[in-house]
This record gives structure tokens, C-alpha cells and sequence, in this order.
């Protein structure tokens, strides 16, 4: 009797179990409302970066970055803060990160290369004079920092010395993540993560490259970090133990294959300190989904966000009614905005999605 009783309630814990696993998740479809741009503004502009409601936007004429401010809809009051060049406070290739207190930090990397060159601190970064202000600029060479591959446009501040990147040091290249003390110039790669994808042992350049370069890292500012990466499926969670990081879960885990140059499915990633959001894109401008590479649609497109939380767990699938490459987050959390991402040969646009 006692056998049957324990037999009945294994049955029954099992079955809560798979309800609980085999819980449908929430699906919403939602229309989105074109975020307009000042009257006046000509030019062709792609937004490069979105830290709380102001939007670095890059200029394909003039390659400067202008900062506006933006809302559901509208991007308003751009102006010219960051200037490309090579003289004094100007950056030939600039990748952008905000830390906790709303300081702007601007990494300057060359236009023909990938060696990171100074790091720039602008403290107050809340409207476009404040980041215009060079008198407030705090400049951190990096001469003395040893030569450092960085391939991807975004990094974290972790702390008021140190940064994290996708790249490592040249003589040290099997990591794809790195922390450099931008104070003390000194970077140590983390070990953890080296993918086993096939790729000869000759070409470790190359297979750095593919995991760096239109890659993405953010974090939930405190413990937990979600790497993605833009030519595959693939985006994980990891956490940093000293010069280790530990992968918690993966959203999407496909392997590179060597001797493919071109993959039909890509990503792009935004977070807050709660969610997690992964475009899924795999069709052509028209919608279609794509079956091989198409030239007059490099990229692919698509309109399926999921949602999940930091431990990893799909919570909602939100159908846009608009195709974009690139999604980003407002501060507050409750806007998702959708764009084409860096794309010169078409028209930008930017729809406004409230998501909360």
C-alpha cells in the first residue's frame, strides 16, 4: 500500500513538473508608431547606441556622431557632439558605453584597424552641451596597454577603472572576453569560453574575429552578462569569477561552420535590469524567409522579439507588425524601438513598440 502511495504521488509530482515545462508562453502582436525626426534633418542617419532617452546617432555623410533626444515619437534636437578625425578630442572609430552615474565613455579605435587607442570619460552626459563640454573630458591613454583585438562596437564600464570587451590581447588571442584596467593599462582575458567549431588551428585571427565583430555584450548591472552574437544564432548568459566566466544558459547555441561564409539567421539584443529581448531575423525586406544568401538583402530582416528573464527563461514572443535589424530599450522599460540597423543603401527609420 505504502509502494502504491509513493508510486501515485511520483506520478503526480512528475506531472506538475511537465505542466510546469510545457507552460505556454504569453504571444503578443503589437503595431508600432513611426518615431519622427526633426523637421529640417536631411541627412541619412543610423542609430548607433540609446542610453537612457538620449540617442548617439551616427551620420553616413560625415561619419561625426549627434546626440538627440528621443521618445516614442520623436527624435529630437540632434546635434554634432562627437567628431571623427584624428586631431585633438576627435575619434576615428568610436564605440560607446554609459555607466550606473550617467557618465559617457567613448573607446577610440582606429578607421583601419582594430587596436584600441584611448578611452575618453565624459561625466555628465544628460543633454548634448554637457557632452560638448571638453573641459570635463577625462583622457586615458593606452600606449603602455599591451596590443588588445577588439572587434565589437559595444563593451561594459564595470567599475570607475575597468571596462569589459569582446576581444584579447594579441599575444593571447583564444578568449573572446577580456577586462581592461583602463587606469593602470592592463587587460586580463577571461578564460571560460574558446567554442569548438572546426576552425583550423592556423586561423585563430579569423575565428576571433567571427565571435567579436558584429557581436554585443550588456549586463543587468549587477552579477549577470549576456553576450550575442550578430552572424549566427547564438546569445548566452554568463557570469565573471575573477579572470573566469561561467556560461548560466544559452537562449540560442548554433555553431559556426567553417567553410560557410554566410548564415540565413541573425540576432540583435537590448536589456533592462529585468528582461531580456532577442530579435530573430531570417527573412528578406519583403518578409520572405530566406533559403540561401540574397544579395539585395545582405542582411536579414524580422519582426519576432522573445522576451526572458535573466536566468534564461522565455516569458513572452512579441510579433511586430515592422521588419528591422536592431532593437533597442528606453530606460524606463516600457518601449522597445526597431530600426534597420547600419544599413547605408536604404532608408532609416525607427518605430516605437510600448512593450510594459
Amino acid at each position: 500500500m505504502k509502494i502504491r502511495k509513493i508510486l501515485s504521488l511520483t506520478f503526480l509530482a512528475l506531472c506538475i513538473c511537465s505542466c510546469s515545462e510545457s507552460k505556454d508562453v504569453d504571444e503578443v502582436s503589437l503595431k508600432g508608431q513611426l518615431v519622427k525626426l526633426d523637421e529640417g534633418e536631411t541627412g541619412r542617419y543610423s542609430i548607433r547606441y540609446l542610453f537612457r532617452d538620449m540617442a548617439y546617432v551616427h551620420d553616413y555623410d560625415s561619419f561625426d556622431l549627434s546626440v538627440g533626444k528621443m521618445s516614442p515619437t520623436g527624435l529630437q534636437k540632434l546635434e554634432k557632439t562627437l567628431v571623427r578625425g584624428h586631431g585633438h578630442n576627435e575619434f576615428q572609430r568610436a564605440a560607446l558605453s554609459q555607466d550606473k552615474n550617467g557618465a559617457l565613455y567613448v573607446l577610440n579605435r582606429p578607421m583601419d584597424g582594430d587596436k584600441m587607442m584611448s578611452l575618453t570619460k565624459i561625466p555628465n552626459a544628460s543633454n548634448a552641451e554637457t557632452i560638448k563640454d571638453q573641459t570635463k573630458w577625462e583622457d586615458y591613454n593606452f600606449n603602455k596597454l599591451p596590443p588588445v583585438h577588439q572587434f565589437g562596437d559595444s563593451f561594459i564600464v564595470m567599475s570607475d577603472s575597468t571596462i569589459l570587451i569582446t576581444g584579447a590581447p594579441s599575444k593571447d588571442m583564444k578568449h573572446v572576453f577580456s577586462i581592461v584596467n583602463f587606469k593602470s593599462q592592463t587587460i586580463t582575458p577571461l578564460d571560460g569560453y574558446w567554442p569548438e567549431d572546426g576552425s583550423p588551428a592556423d586561423k585563430i585571427y579569423y575565428k576571433l574575429f567571427r565571435y567579436t565583430y558584429y557581436s554585443g555584450i550588456t549586463w543587468n548591472g549587477k552579477d549577470k552578462f549576456l553576450y550575442w552574437n550578430g552572424w549566427i544564432p547564438l546569445t548566452f548568459i554568463f557570469t565573471i569569477d575573477g579572470a573566469k566566466m561561467n556560461i548560466q544558459s544559452y537562449m540560442y547555441n548554433k555553431a559556426f561552420q567553417p567553410d560557410v561564409n554566410y548564415c540565413t539567421e541573425r540576432l540583435h539584443c537590448c536589456t533592462d535590469g529585468d528582461r531580456i529581448y532577442v530579435l530573430y531575423a531570417d527573412s528578406d525586406e519583403e518578409g520572405k524567409k530566406l533559403d540561401g544568401f540574397n544579395e539585395k538583402c545582405p542582411f536579414p530582416m524580422g519582426n519576432t522579439v522573445e522576451v526572458y528573464d535573466w536566468d534564461g527563461v522565455k516569458q513572452q514572443v512579441i510579433h511586430l507588425d515592422k521588419l528591422g535589424r536592431e532593437i533597442r530599450l528606453s530606460e524606463d522599460g516600457n518601449t522597445l524601438y526597431l530600426s534597420p540597423g547600419d544599413t547605408s543603401h536604404g532608408d532609416e527609420y525607427i518605430y516605437s513598440y510600448k512593450v510594459r
